[in-house]
């Protein structure tokens, strides 16, 4: 991708030759693995096999190994090989993911670590052997716990202990299971039973020429640190919410269709969860791409706003990949938490503001999409408004906070700009279509009914203005002790034009 070649509004937001550069990138560095692996000494018995399952792999049929590599366990099999393998060889700063990964694997050390992480490349293999039809036995079977999935296809394993993965091929999985060698139907209408082990065929959304996953058992991976769930999610709950989740696809190409194809590279695998104590908890993964969890509401629009929010982390992600957008003079981007986020009860450091401004400012176009369409009555209409309302004073703060505060690369200043010039756009927008400044405060529960927000003081009914005063009101004691002083540093609210501005 040259960056300097795209408009802004191609740059922020459709181009997508920022995934496609990704995945080359992670292909890059499995044949680095590979050729370091190949030019020392004699390759060991995980290192042997690899290479052959990397060479039957290299003699795919192109487009079927693009397609798998693509997946996001590709991208997080190649970034903590290459990290695992710098590591051996003494290259480097040594990132404190590779000790977690070490110590979350049970291994002995870090070159046992790094053999069990190369024998994980049988889950590519198999998945190849099965969309290929070129059929793949390994020499080592792979002992793998129970769950885990089967990249790039629907089907995953849940039950007691470990099974062992053994092969694959376009009709069978061949796994062993308490000392008994099993072959397993890959097609996902054939029936198969089995004591202690069951076969999941997870749900998908279509999204037209692809499909989106919803397989919670795709993202247990040695330390994915943000899926330390307890419990993993459910494969019942993706089938409960497969509808809801079809209408908010149904929803984003309705209302904001030009974002619709974003979810082919960002949301390969979305899963929902259950609500948490706290309230809806989402995440998407620097390390495993394409990948996104988010809470289980049960309403349409609100899964549409969360599911475009996580799959733009994902896109910025990718924006940043050897591009960092911080230059960090006098603050630390990434570490110096103490800072006002509009978003977050907790004192936040300048990465993630900039973050959730990318992704917010995206989302508040999906809302005035619906906004305007004349579809919306009732509590949807109050909720669209309550997110207009909310988004014009948080998009407003969070830009302020950066133009203050950010010492920005010359790739992140014009990011920053194209961002905020979006946001003055989009308040523009929503001011002529009619939106007012002030509205009743709404929140969405898990069940999807759409209620009056109330006040944390009152108990009563509040207004978004009222909302945001009281969030920043409660805020304050945490951003002074962060800051060490008797006041957090400004809120920085940004001045916003009445006009469009040009993006």
């Amino acid at each position: 991708m040259d960056a300097a070649l795209l408009t802004d509004r191609e740059l922020l937001w459709t181009d997508n030759a920022v995934h496609a550069e990704r995945v080359h990138k992670s292909a890059r560095a499995l044949a680095r693995i590979v050729a370091s692996l190949t030019g020392g000494e004699p390759a060991d018995a995980a290192a042997s096999e690899f290479i052959a399952l990397f060479n039957r792999a290299a003699a795919a049929p192109a487009d079927v190994f693009s397609e798998l590599w693509s997946e996001p366990f590709a991208y997080y099999w190649a970034r903590t090989a290459w990290e695992l393998s710098a590591a051996l060889r003494g290259e480097g700063e040594r990132p404190a993911f590779v000790d977690r990964y070490v110590e979350s694997t049970g291994a002995a050390d870090l070159g046992d670590a790094f053999a069990r992480h190369l024998d994980l490349f049988k889950l590519f293999a198999a998945g190849l052997a099965v969309r290929s039809g070129e059929a793949v036995e390994f020499h080592r079977p792979l002992p793998i716990a129970m769950p885990f999935a089967l990249v790039g296809t629907r089907l995953s394993f849940s039950g007691g202990g470990e099974l062992a993965l053994c092969g694959a091929g376009p009709e069978t999985l061949l796994v062993e299971h308490d000392g008994q060698r099993l072959a397993v139907p890959v097609d996902p209408d054939a029936a198969w039973t089995h004591p202690g082990v069951r076969r999941h065929v997870c749900p998908e959304v279509s999204l037209g020429a692809s499909a989106m996953r919803m397989q919670p058992h795709a993202m247990k991976l040695p330390d994915l640190v943000s899926m330390r769930q307890d419990p993993l999610p459910t494969p019942g709950l993706q089938e409960e919410m497969q509808p809801h989740l079809a209408d908010a696809v149904a929803a984003i190409q309705r209302y904001l269709p030009d974002a619709a194809d974003q979810l082919r590279y960002g949301g390969r695998l979305a899963v929902v969860k259950q609500r948490s104590e706290t309230g809806p908890t989402n995440a998407s993964f620097s390390r495993l791409p394409g990948a996104v969890l988010f809470s289980a509401r049960r309403e349409p629009l609100v899964l549409a706003d969360d599911l475009l929010h996580e799959v733009h982390h994902n896109r910025l992600y990718a924006l940043e990949e050897g591009r960092p957008f911080f230059d960090n003079r006098r603050v630390n981007a990434t570490t110096d938490a103490r800072f006002y986020s509009p978003w977050r009860a907790d004192p936040r450091p300048l990465y993630g503001i900039f973050h959730a401004v990318y992704v917010f400012t995206r989302v508040k176009a999906f809302w005035l999409g619906a906004y305007r369409s004349g579809d919306l009555n009732g509590d949807r209409l109050a909720y669209a408004t309550d997110r207009l309302v909310r988004f014009r004073e948080q998009l407003s703060t969070g830009v302020g906070v950066l133009r203050d505060s950010a010492d920005f690369t010359p790739f992140g200043q014009r990011l920053f700009d194209a961002v905020s010039a979006e946001v003055e756009r989009l308040i523009a927008e929503a001011q002529s279509a009619g939106l007012p400044d002030d509205a009743p405060a709404m929140v969405c529960l898990e069940n999807g009914r759409l209620v009056p927000e109330l006040g944390l003081d009152t108990g009563a009914p509040i207004t978004v203005t009222e909302a945001i005063d009281e969030h920043r009101r409660y805020a304050e004691p945490a951003l002074q002790a962060a800051n060490g002083a008797a006041s957090a540093p400004p809120a920085g609210r940004a001045t916003v034009s009445a006009e469009p501005a040009s993006v």
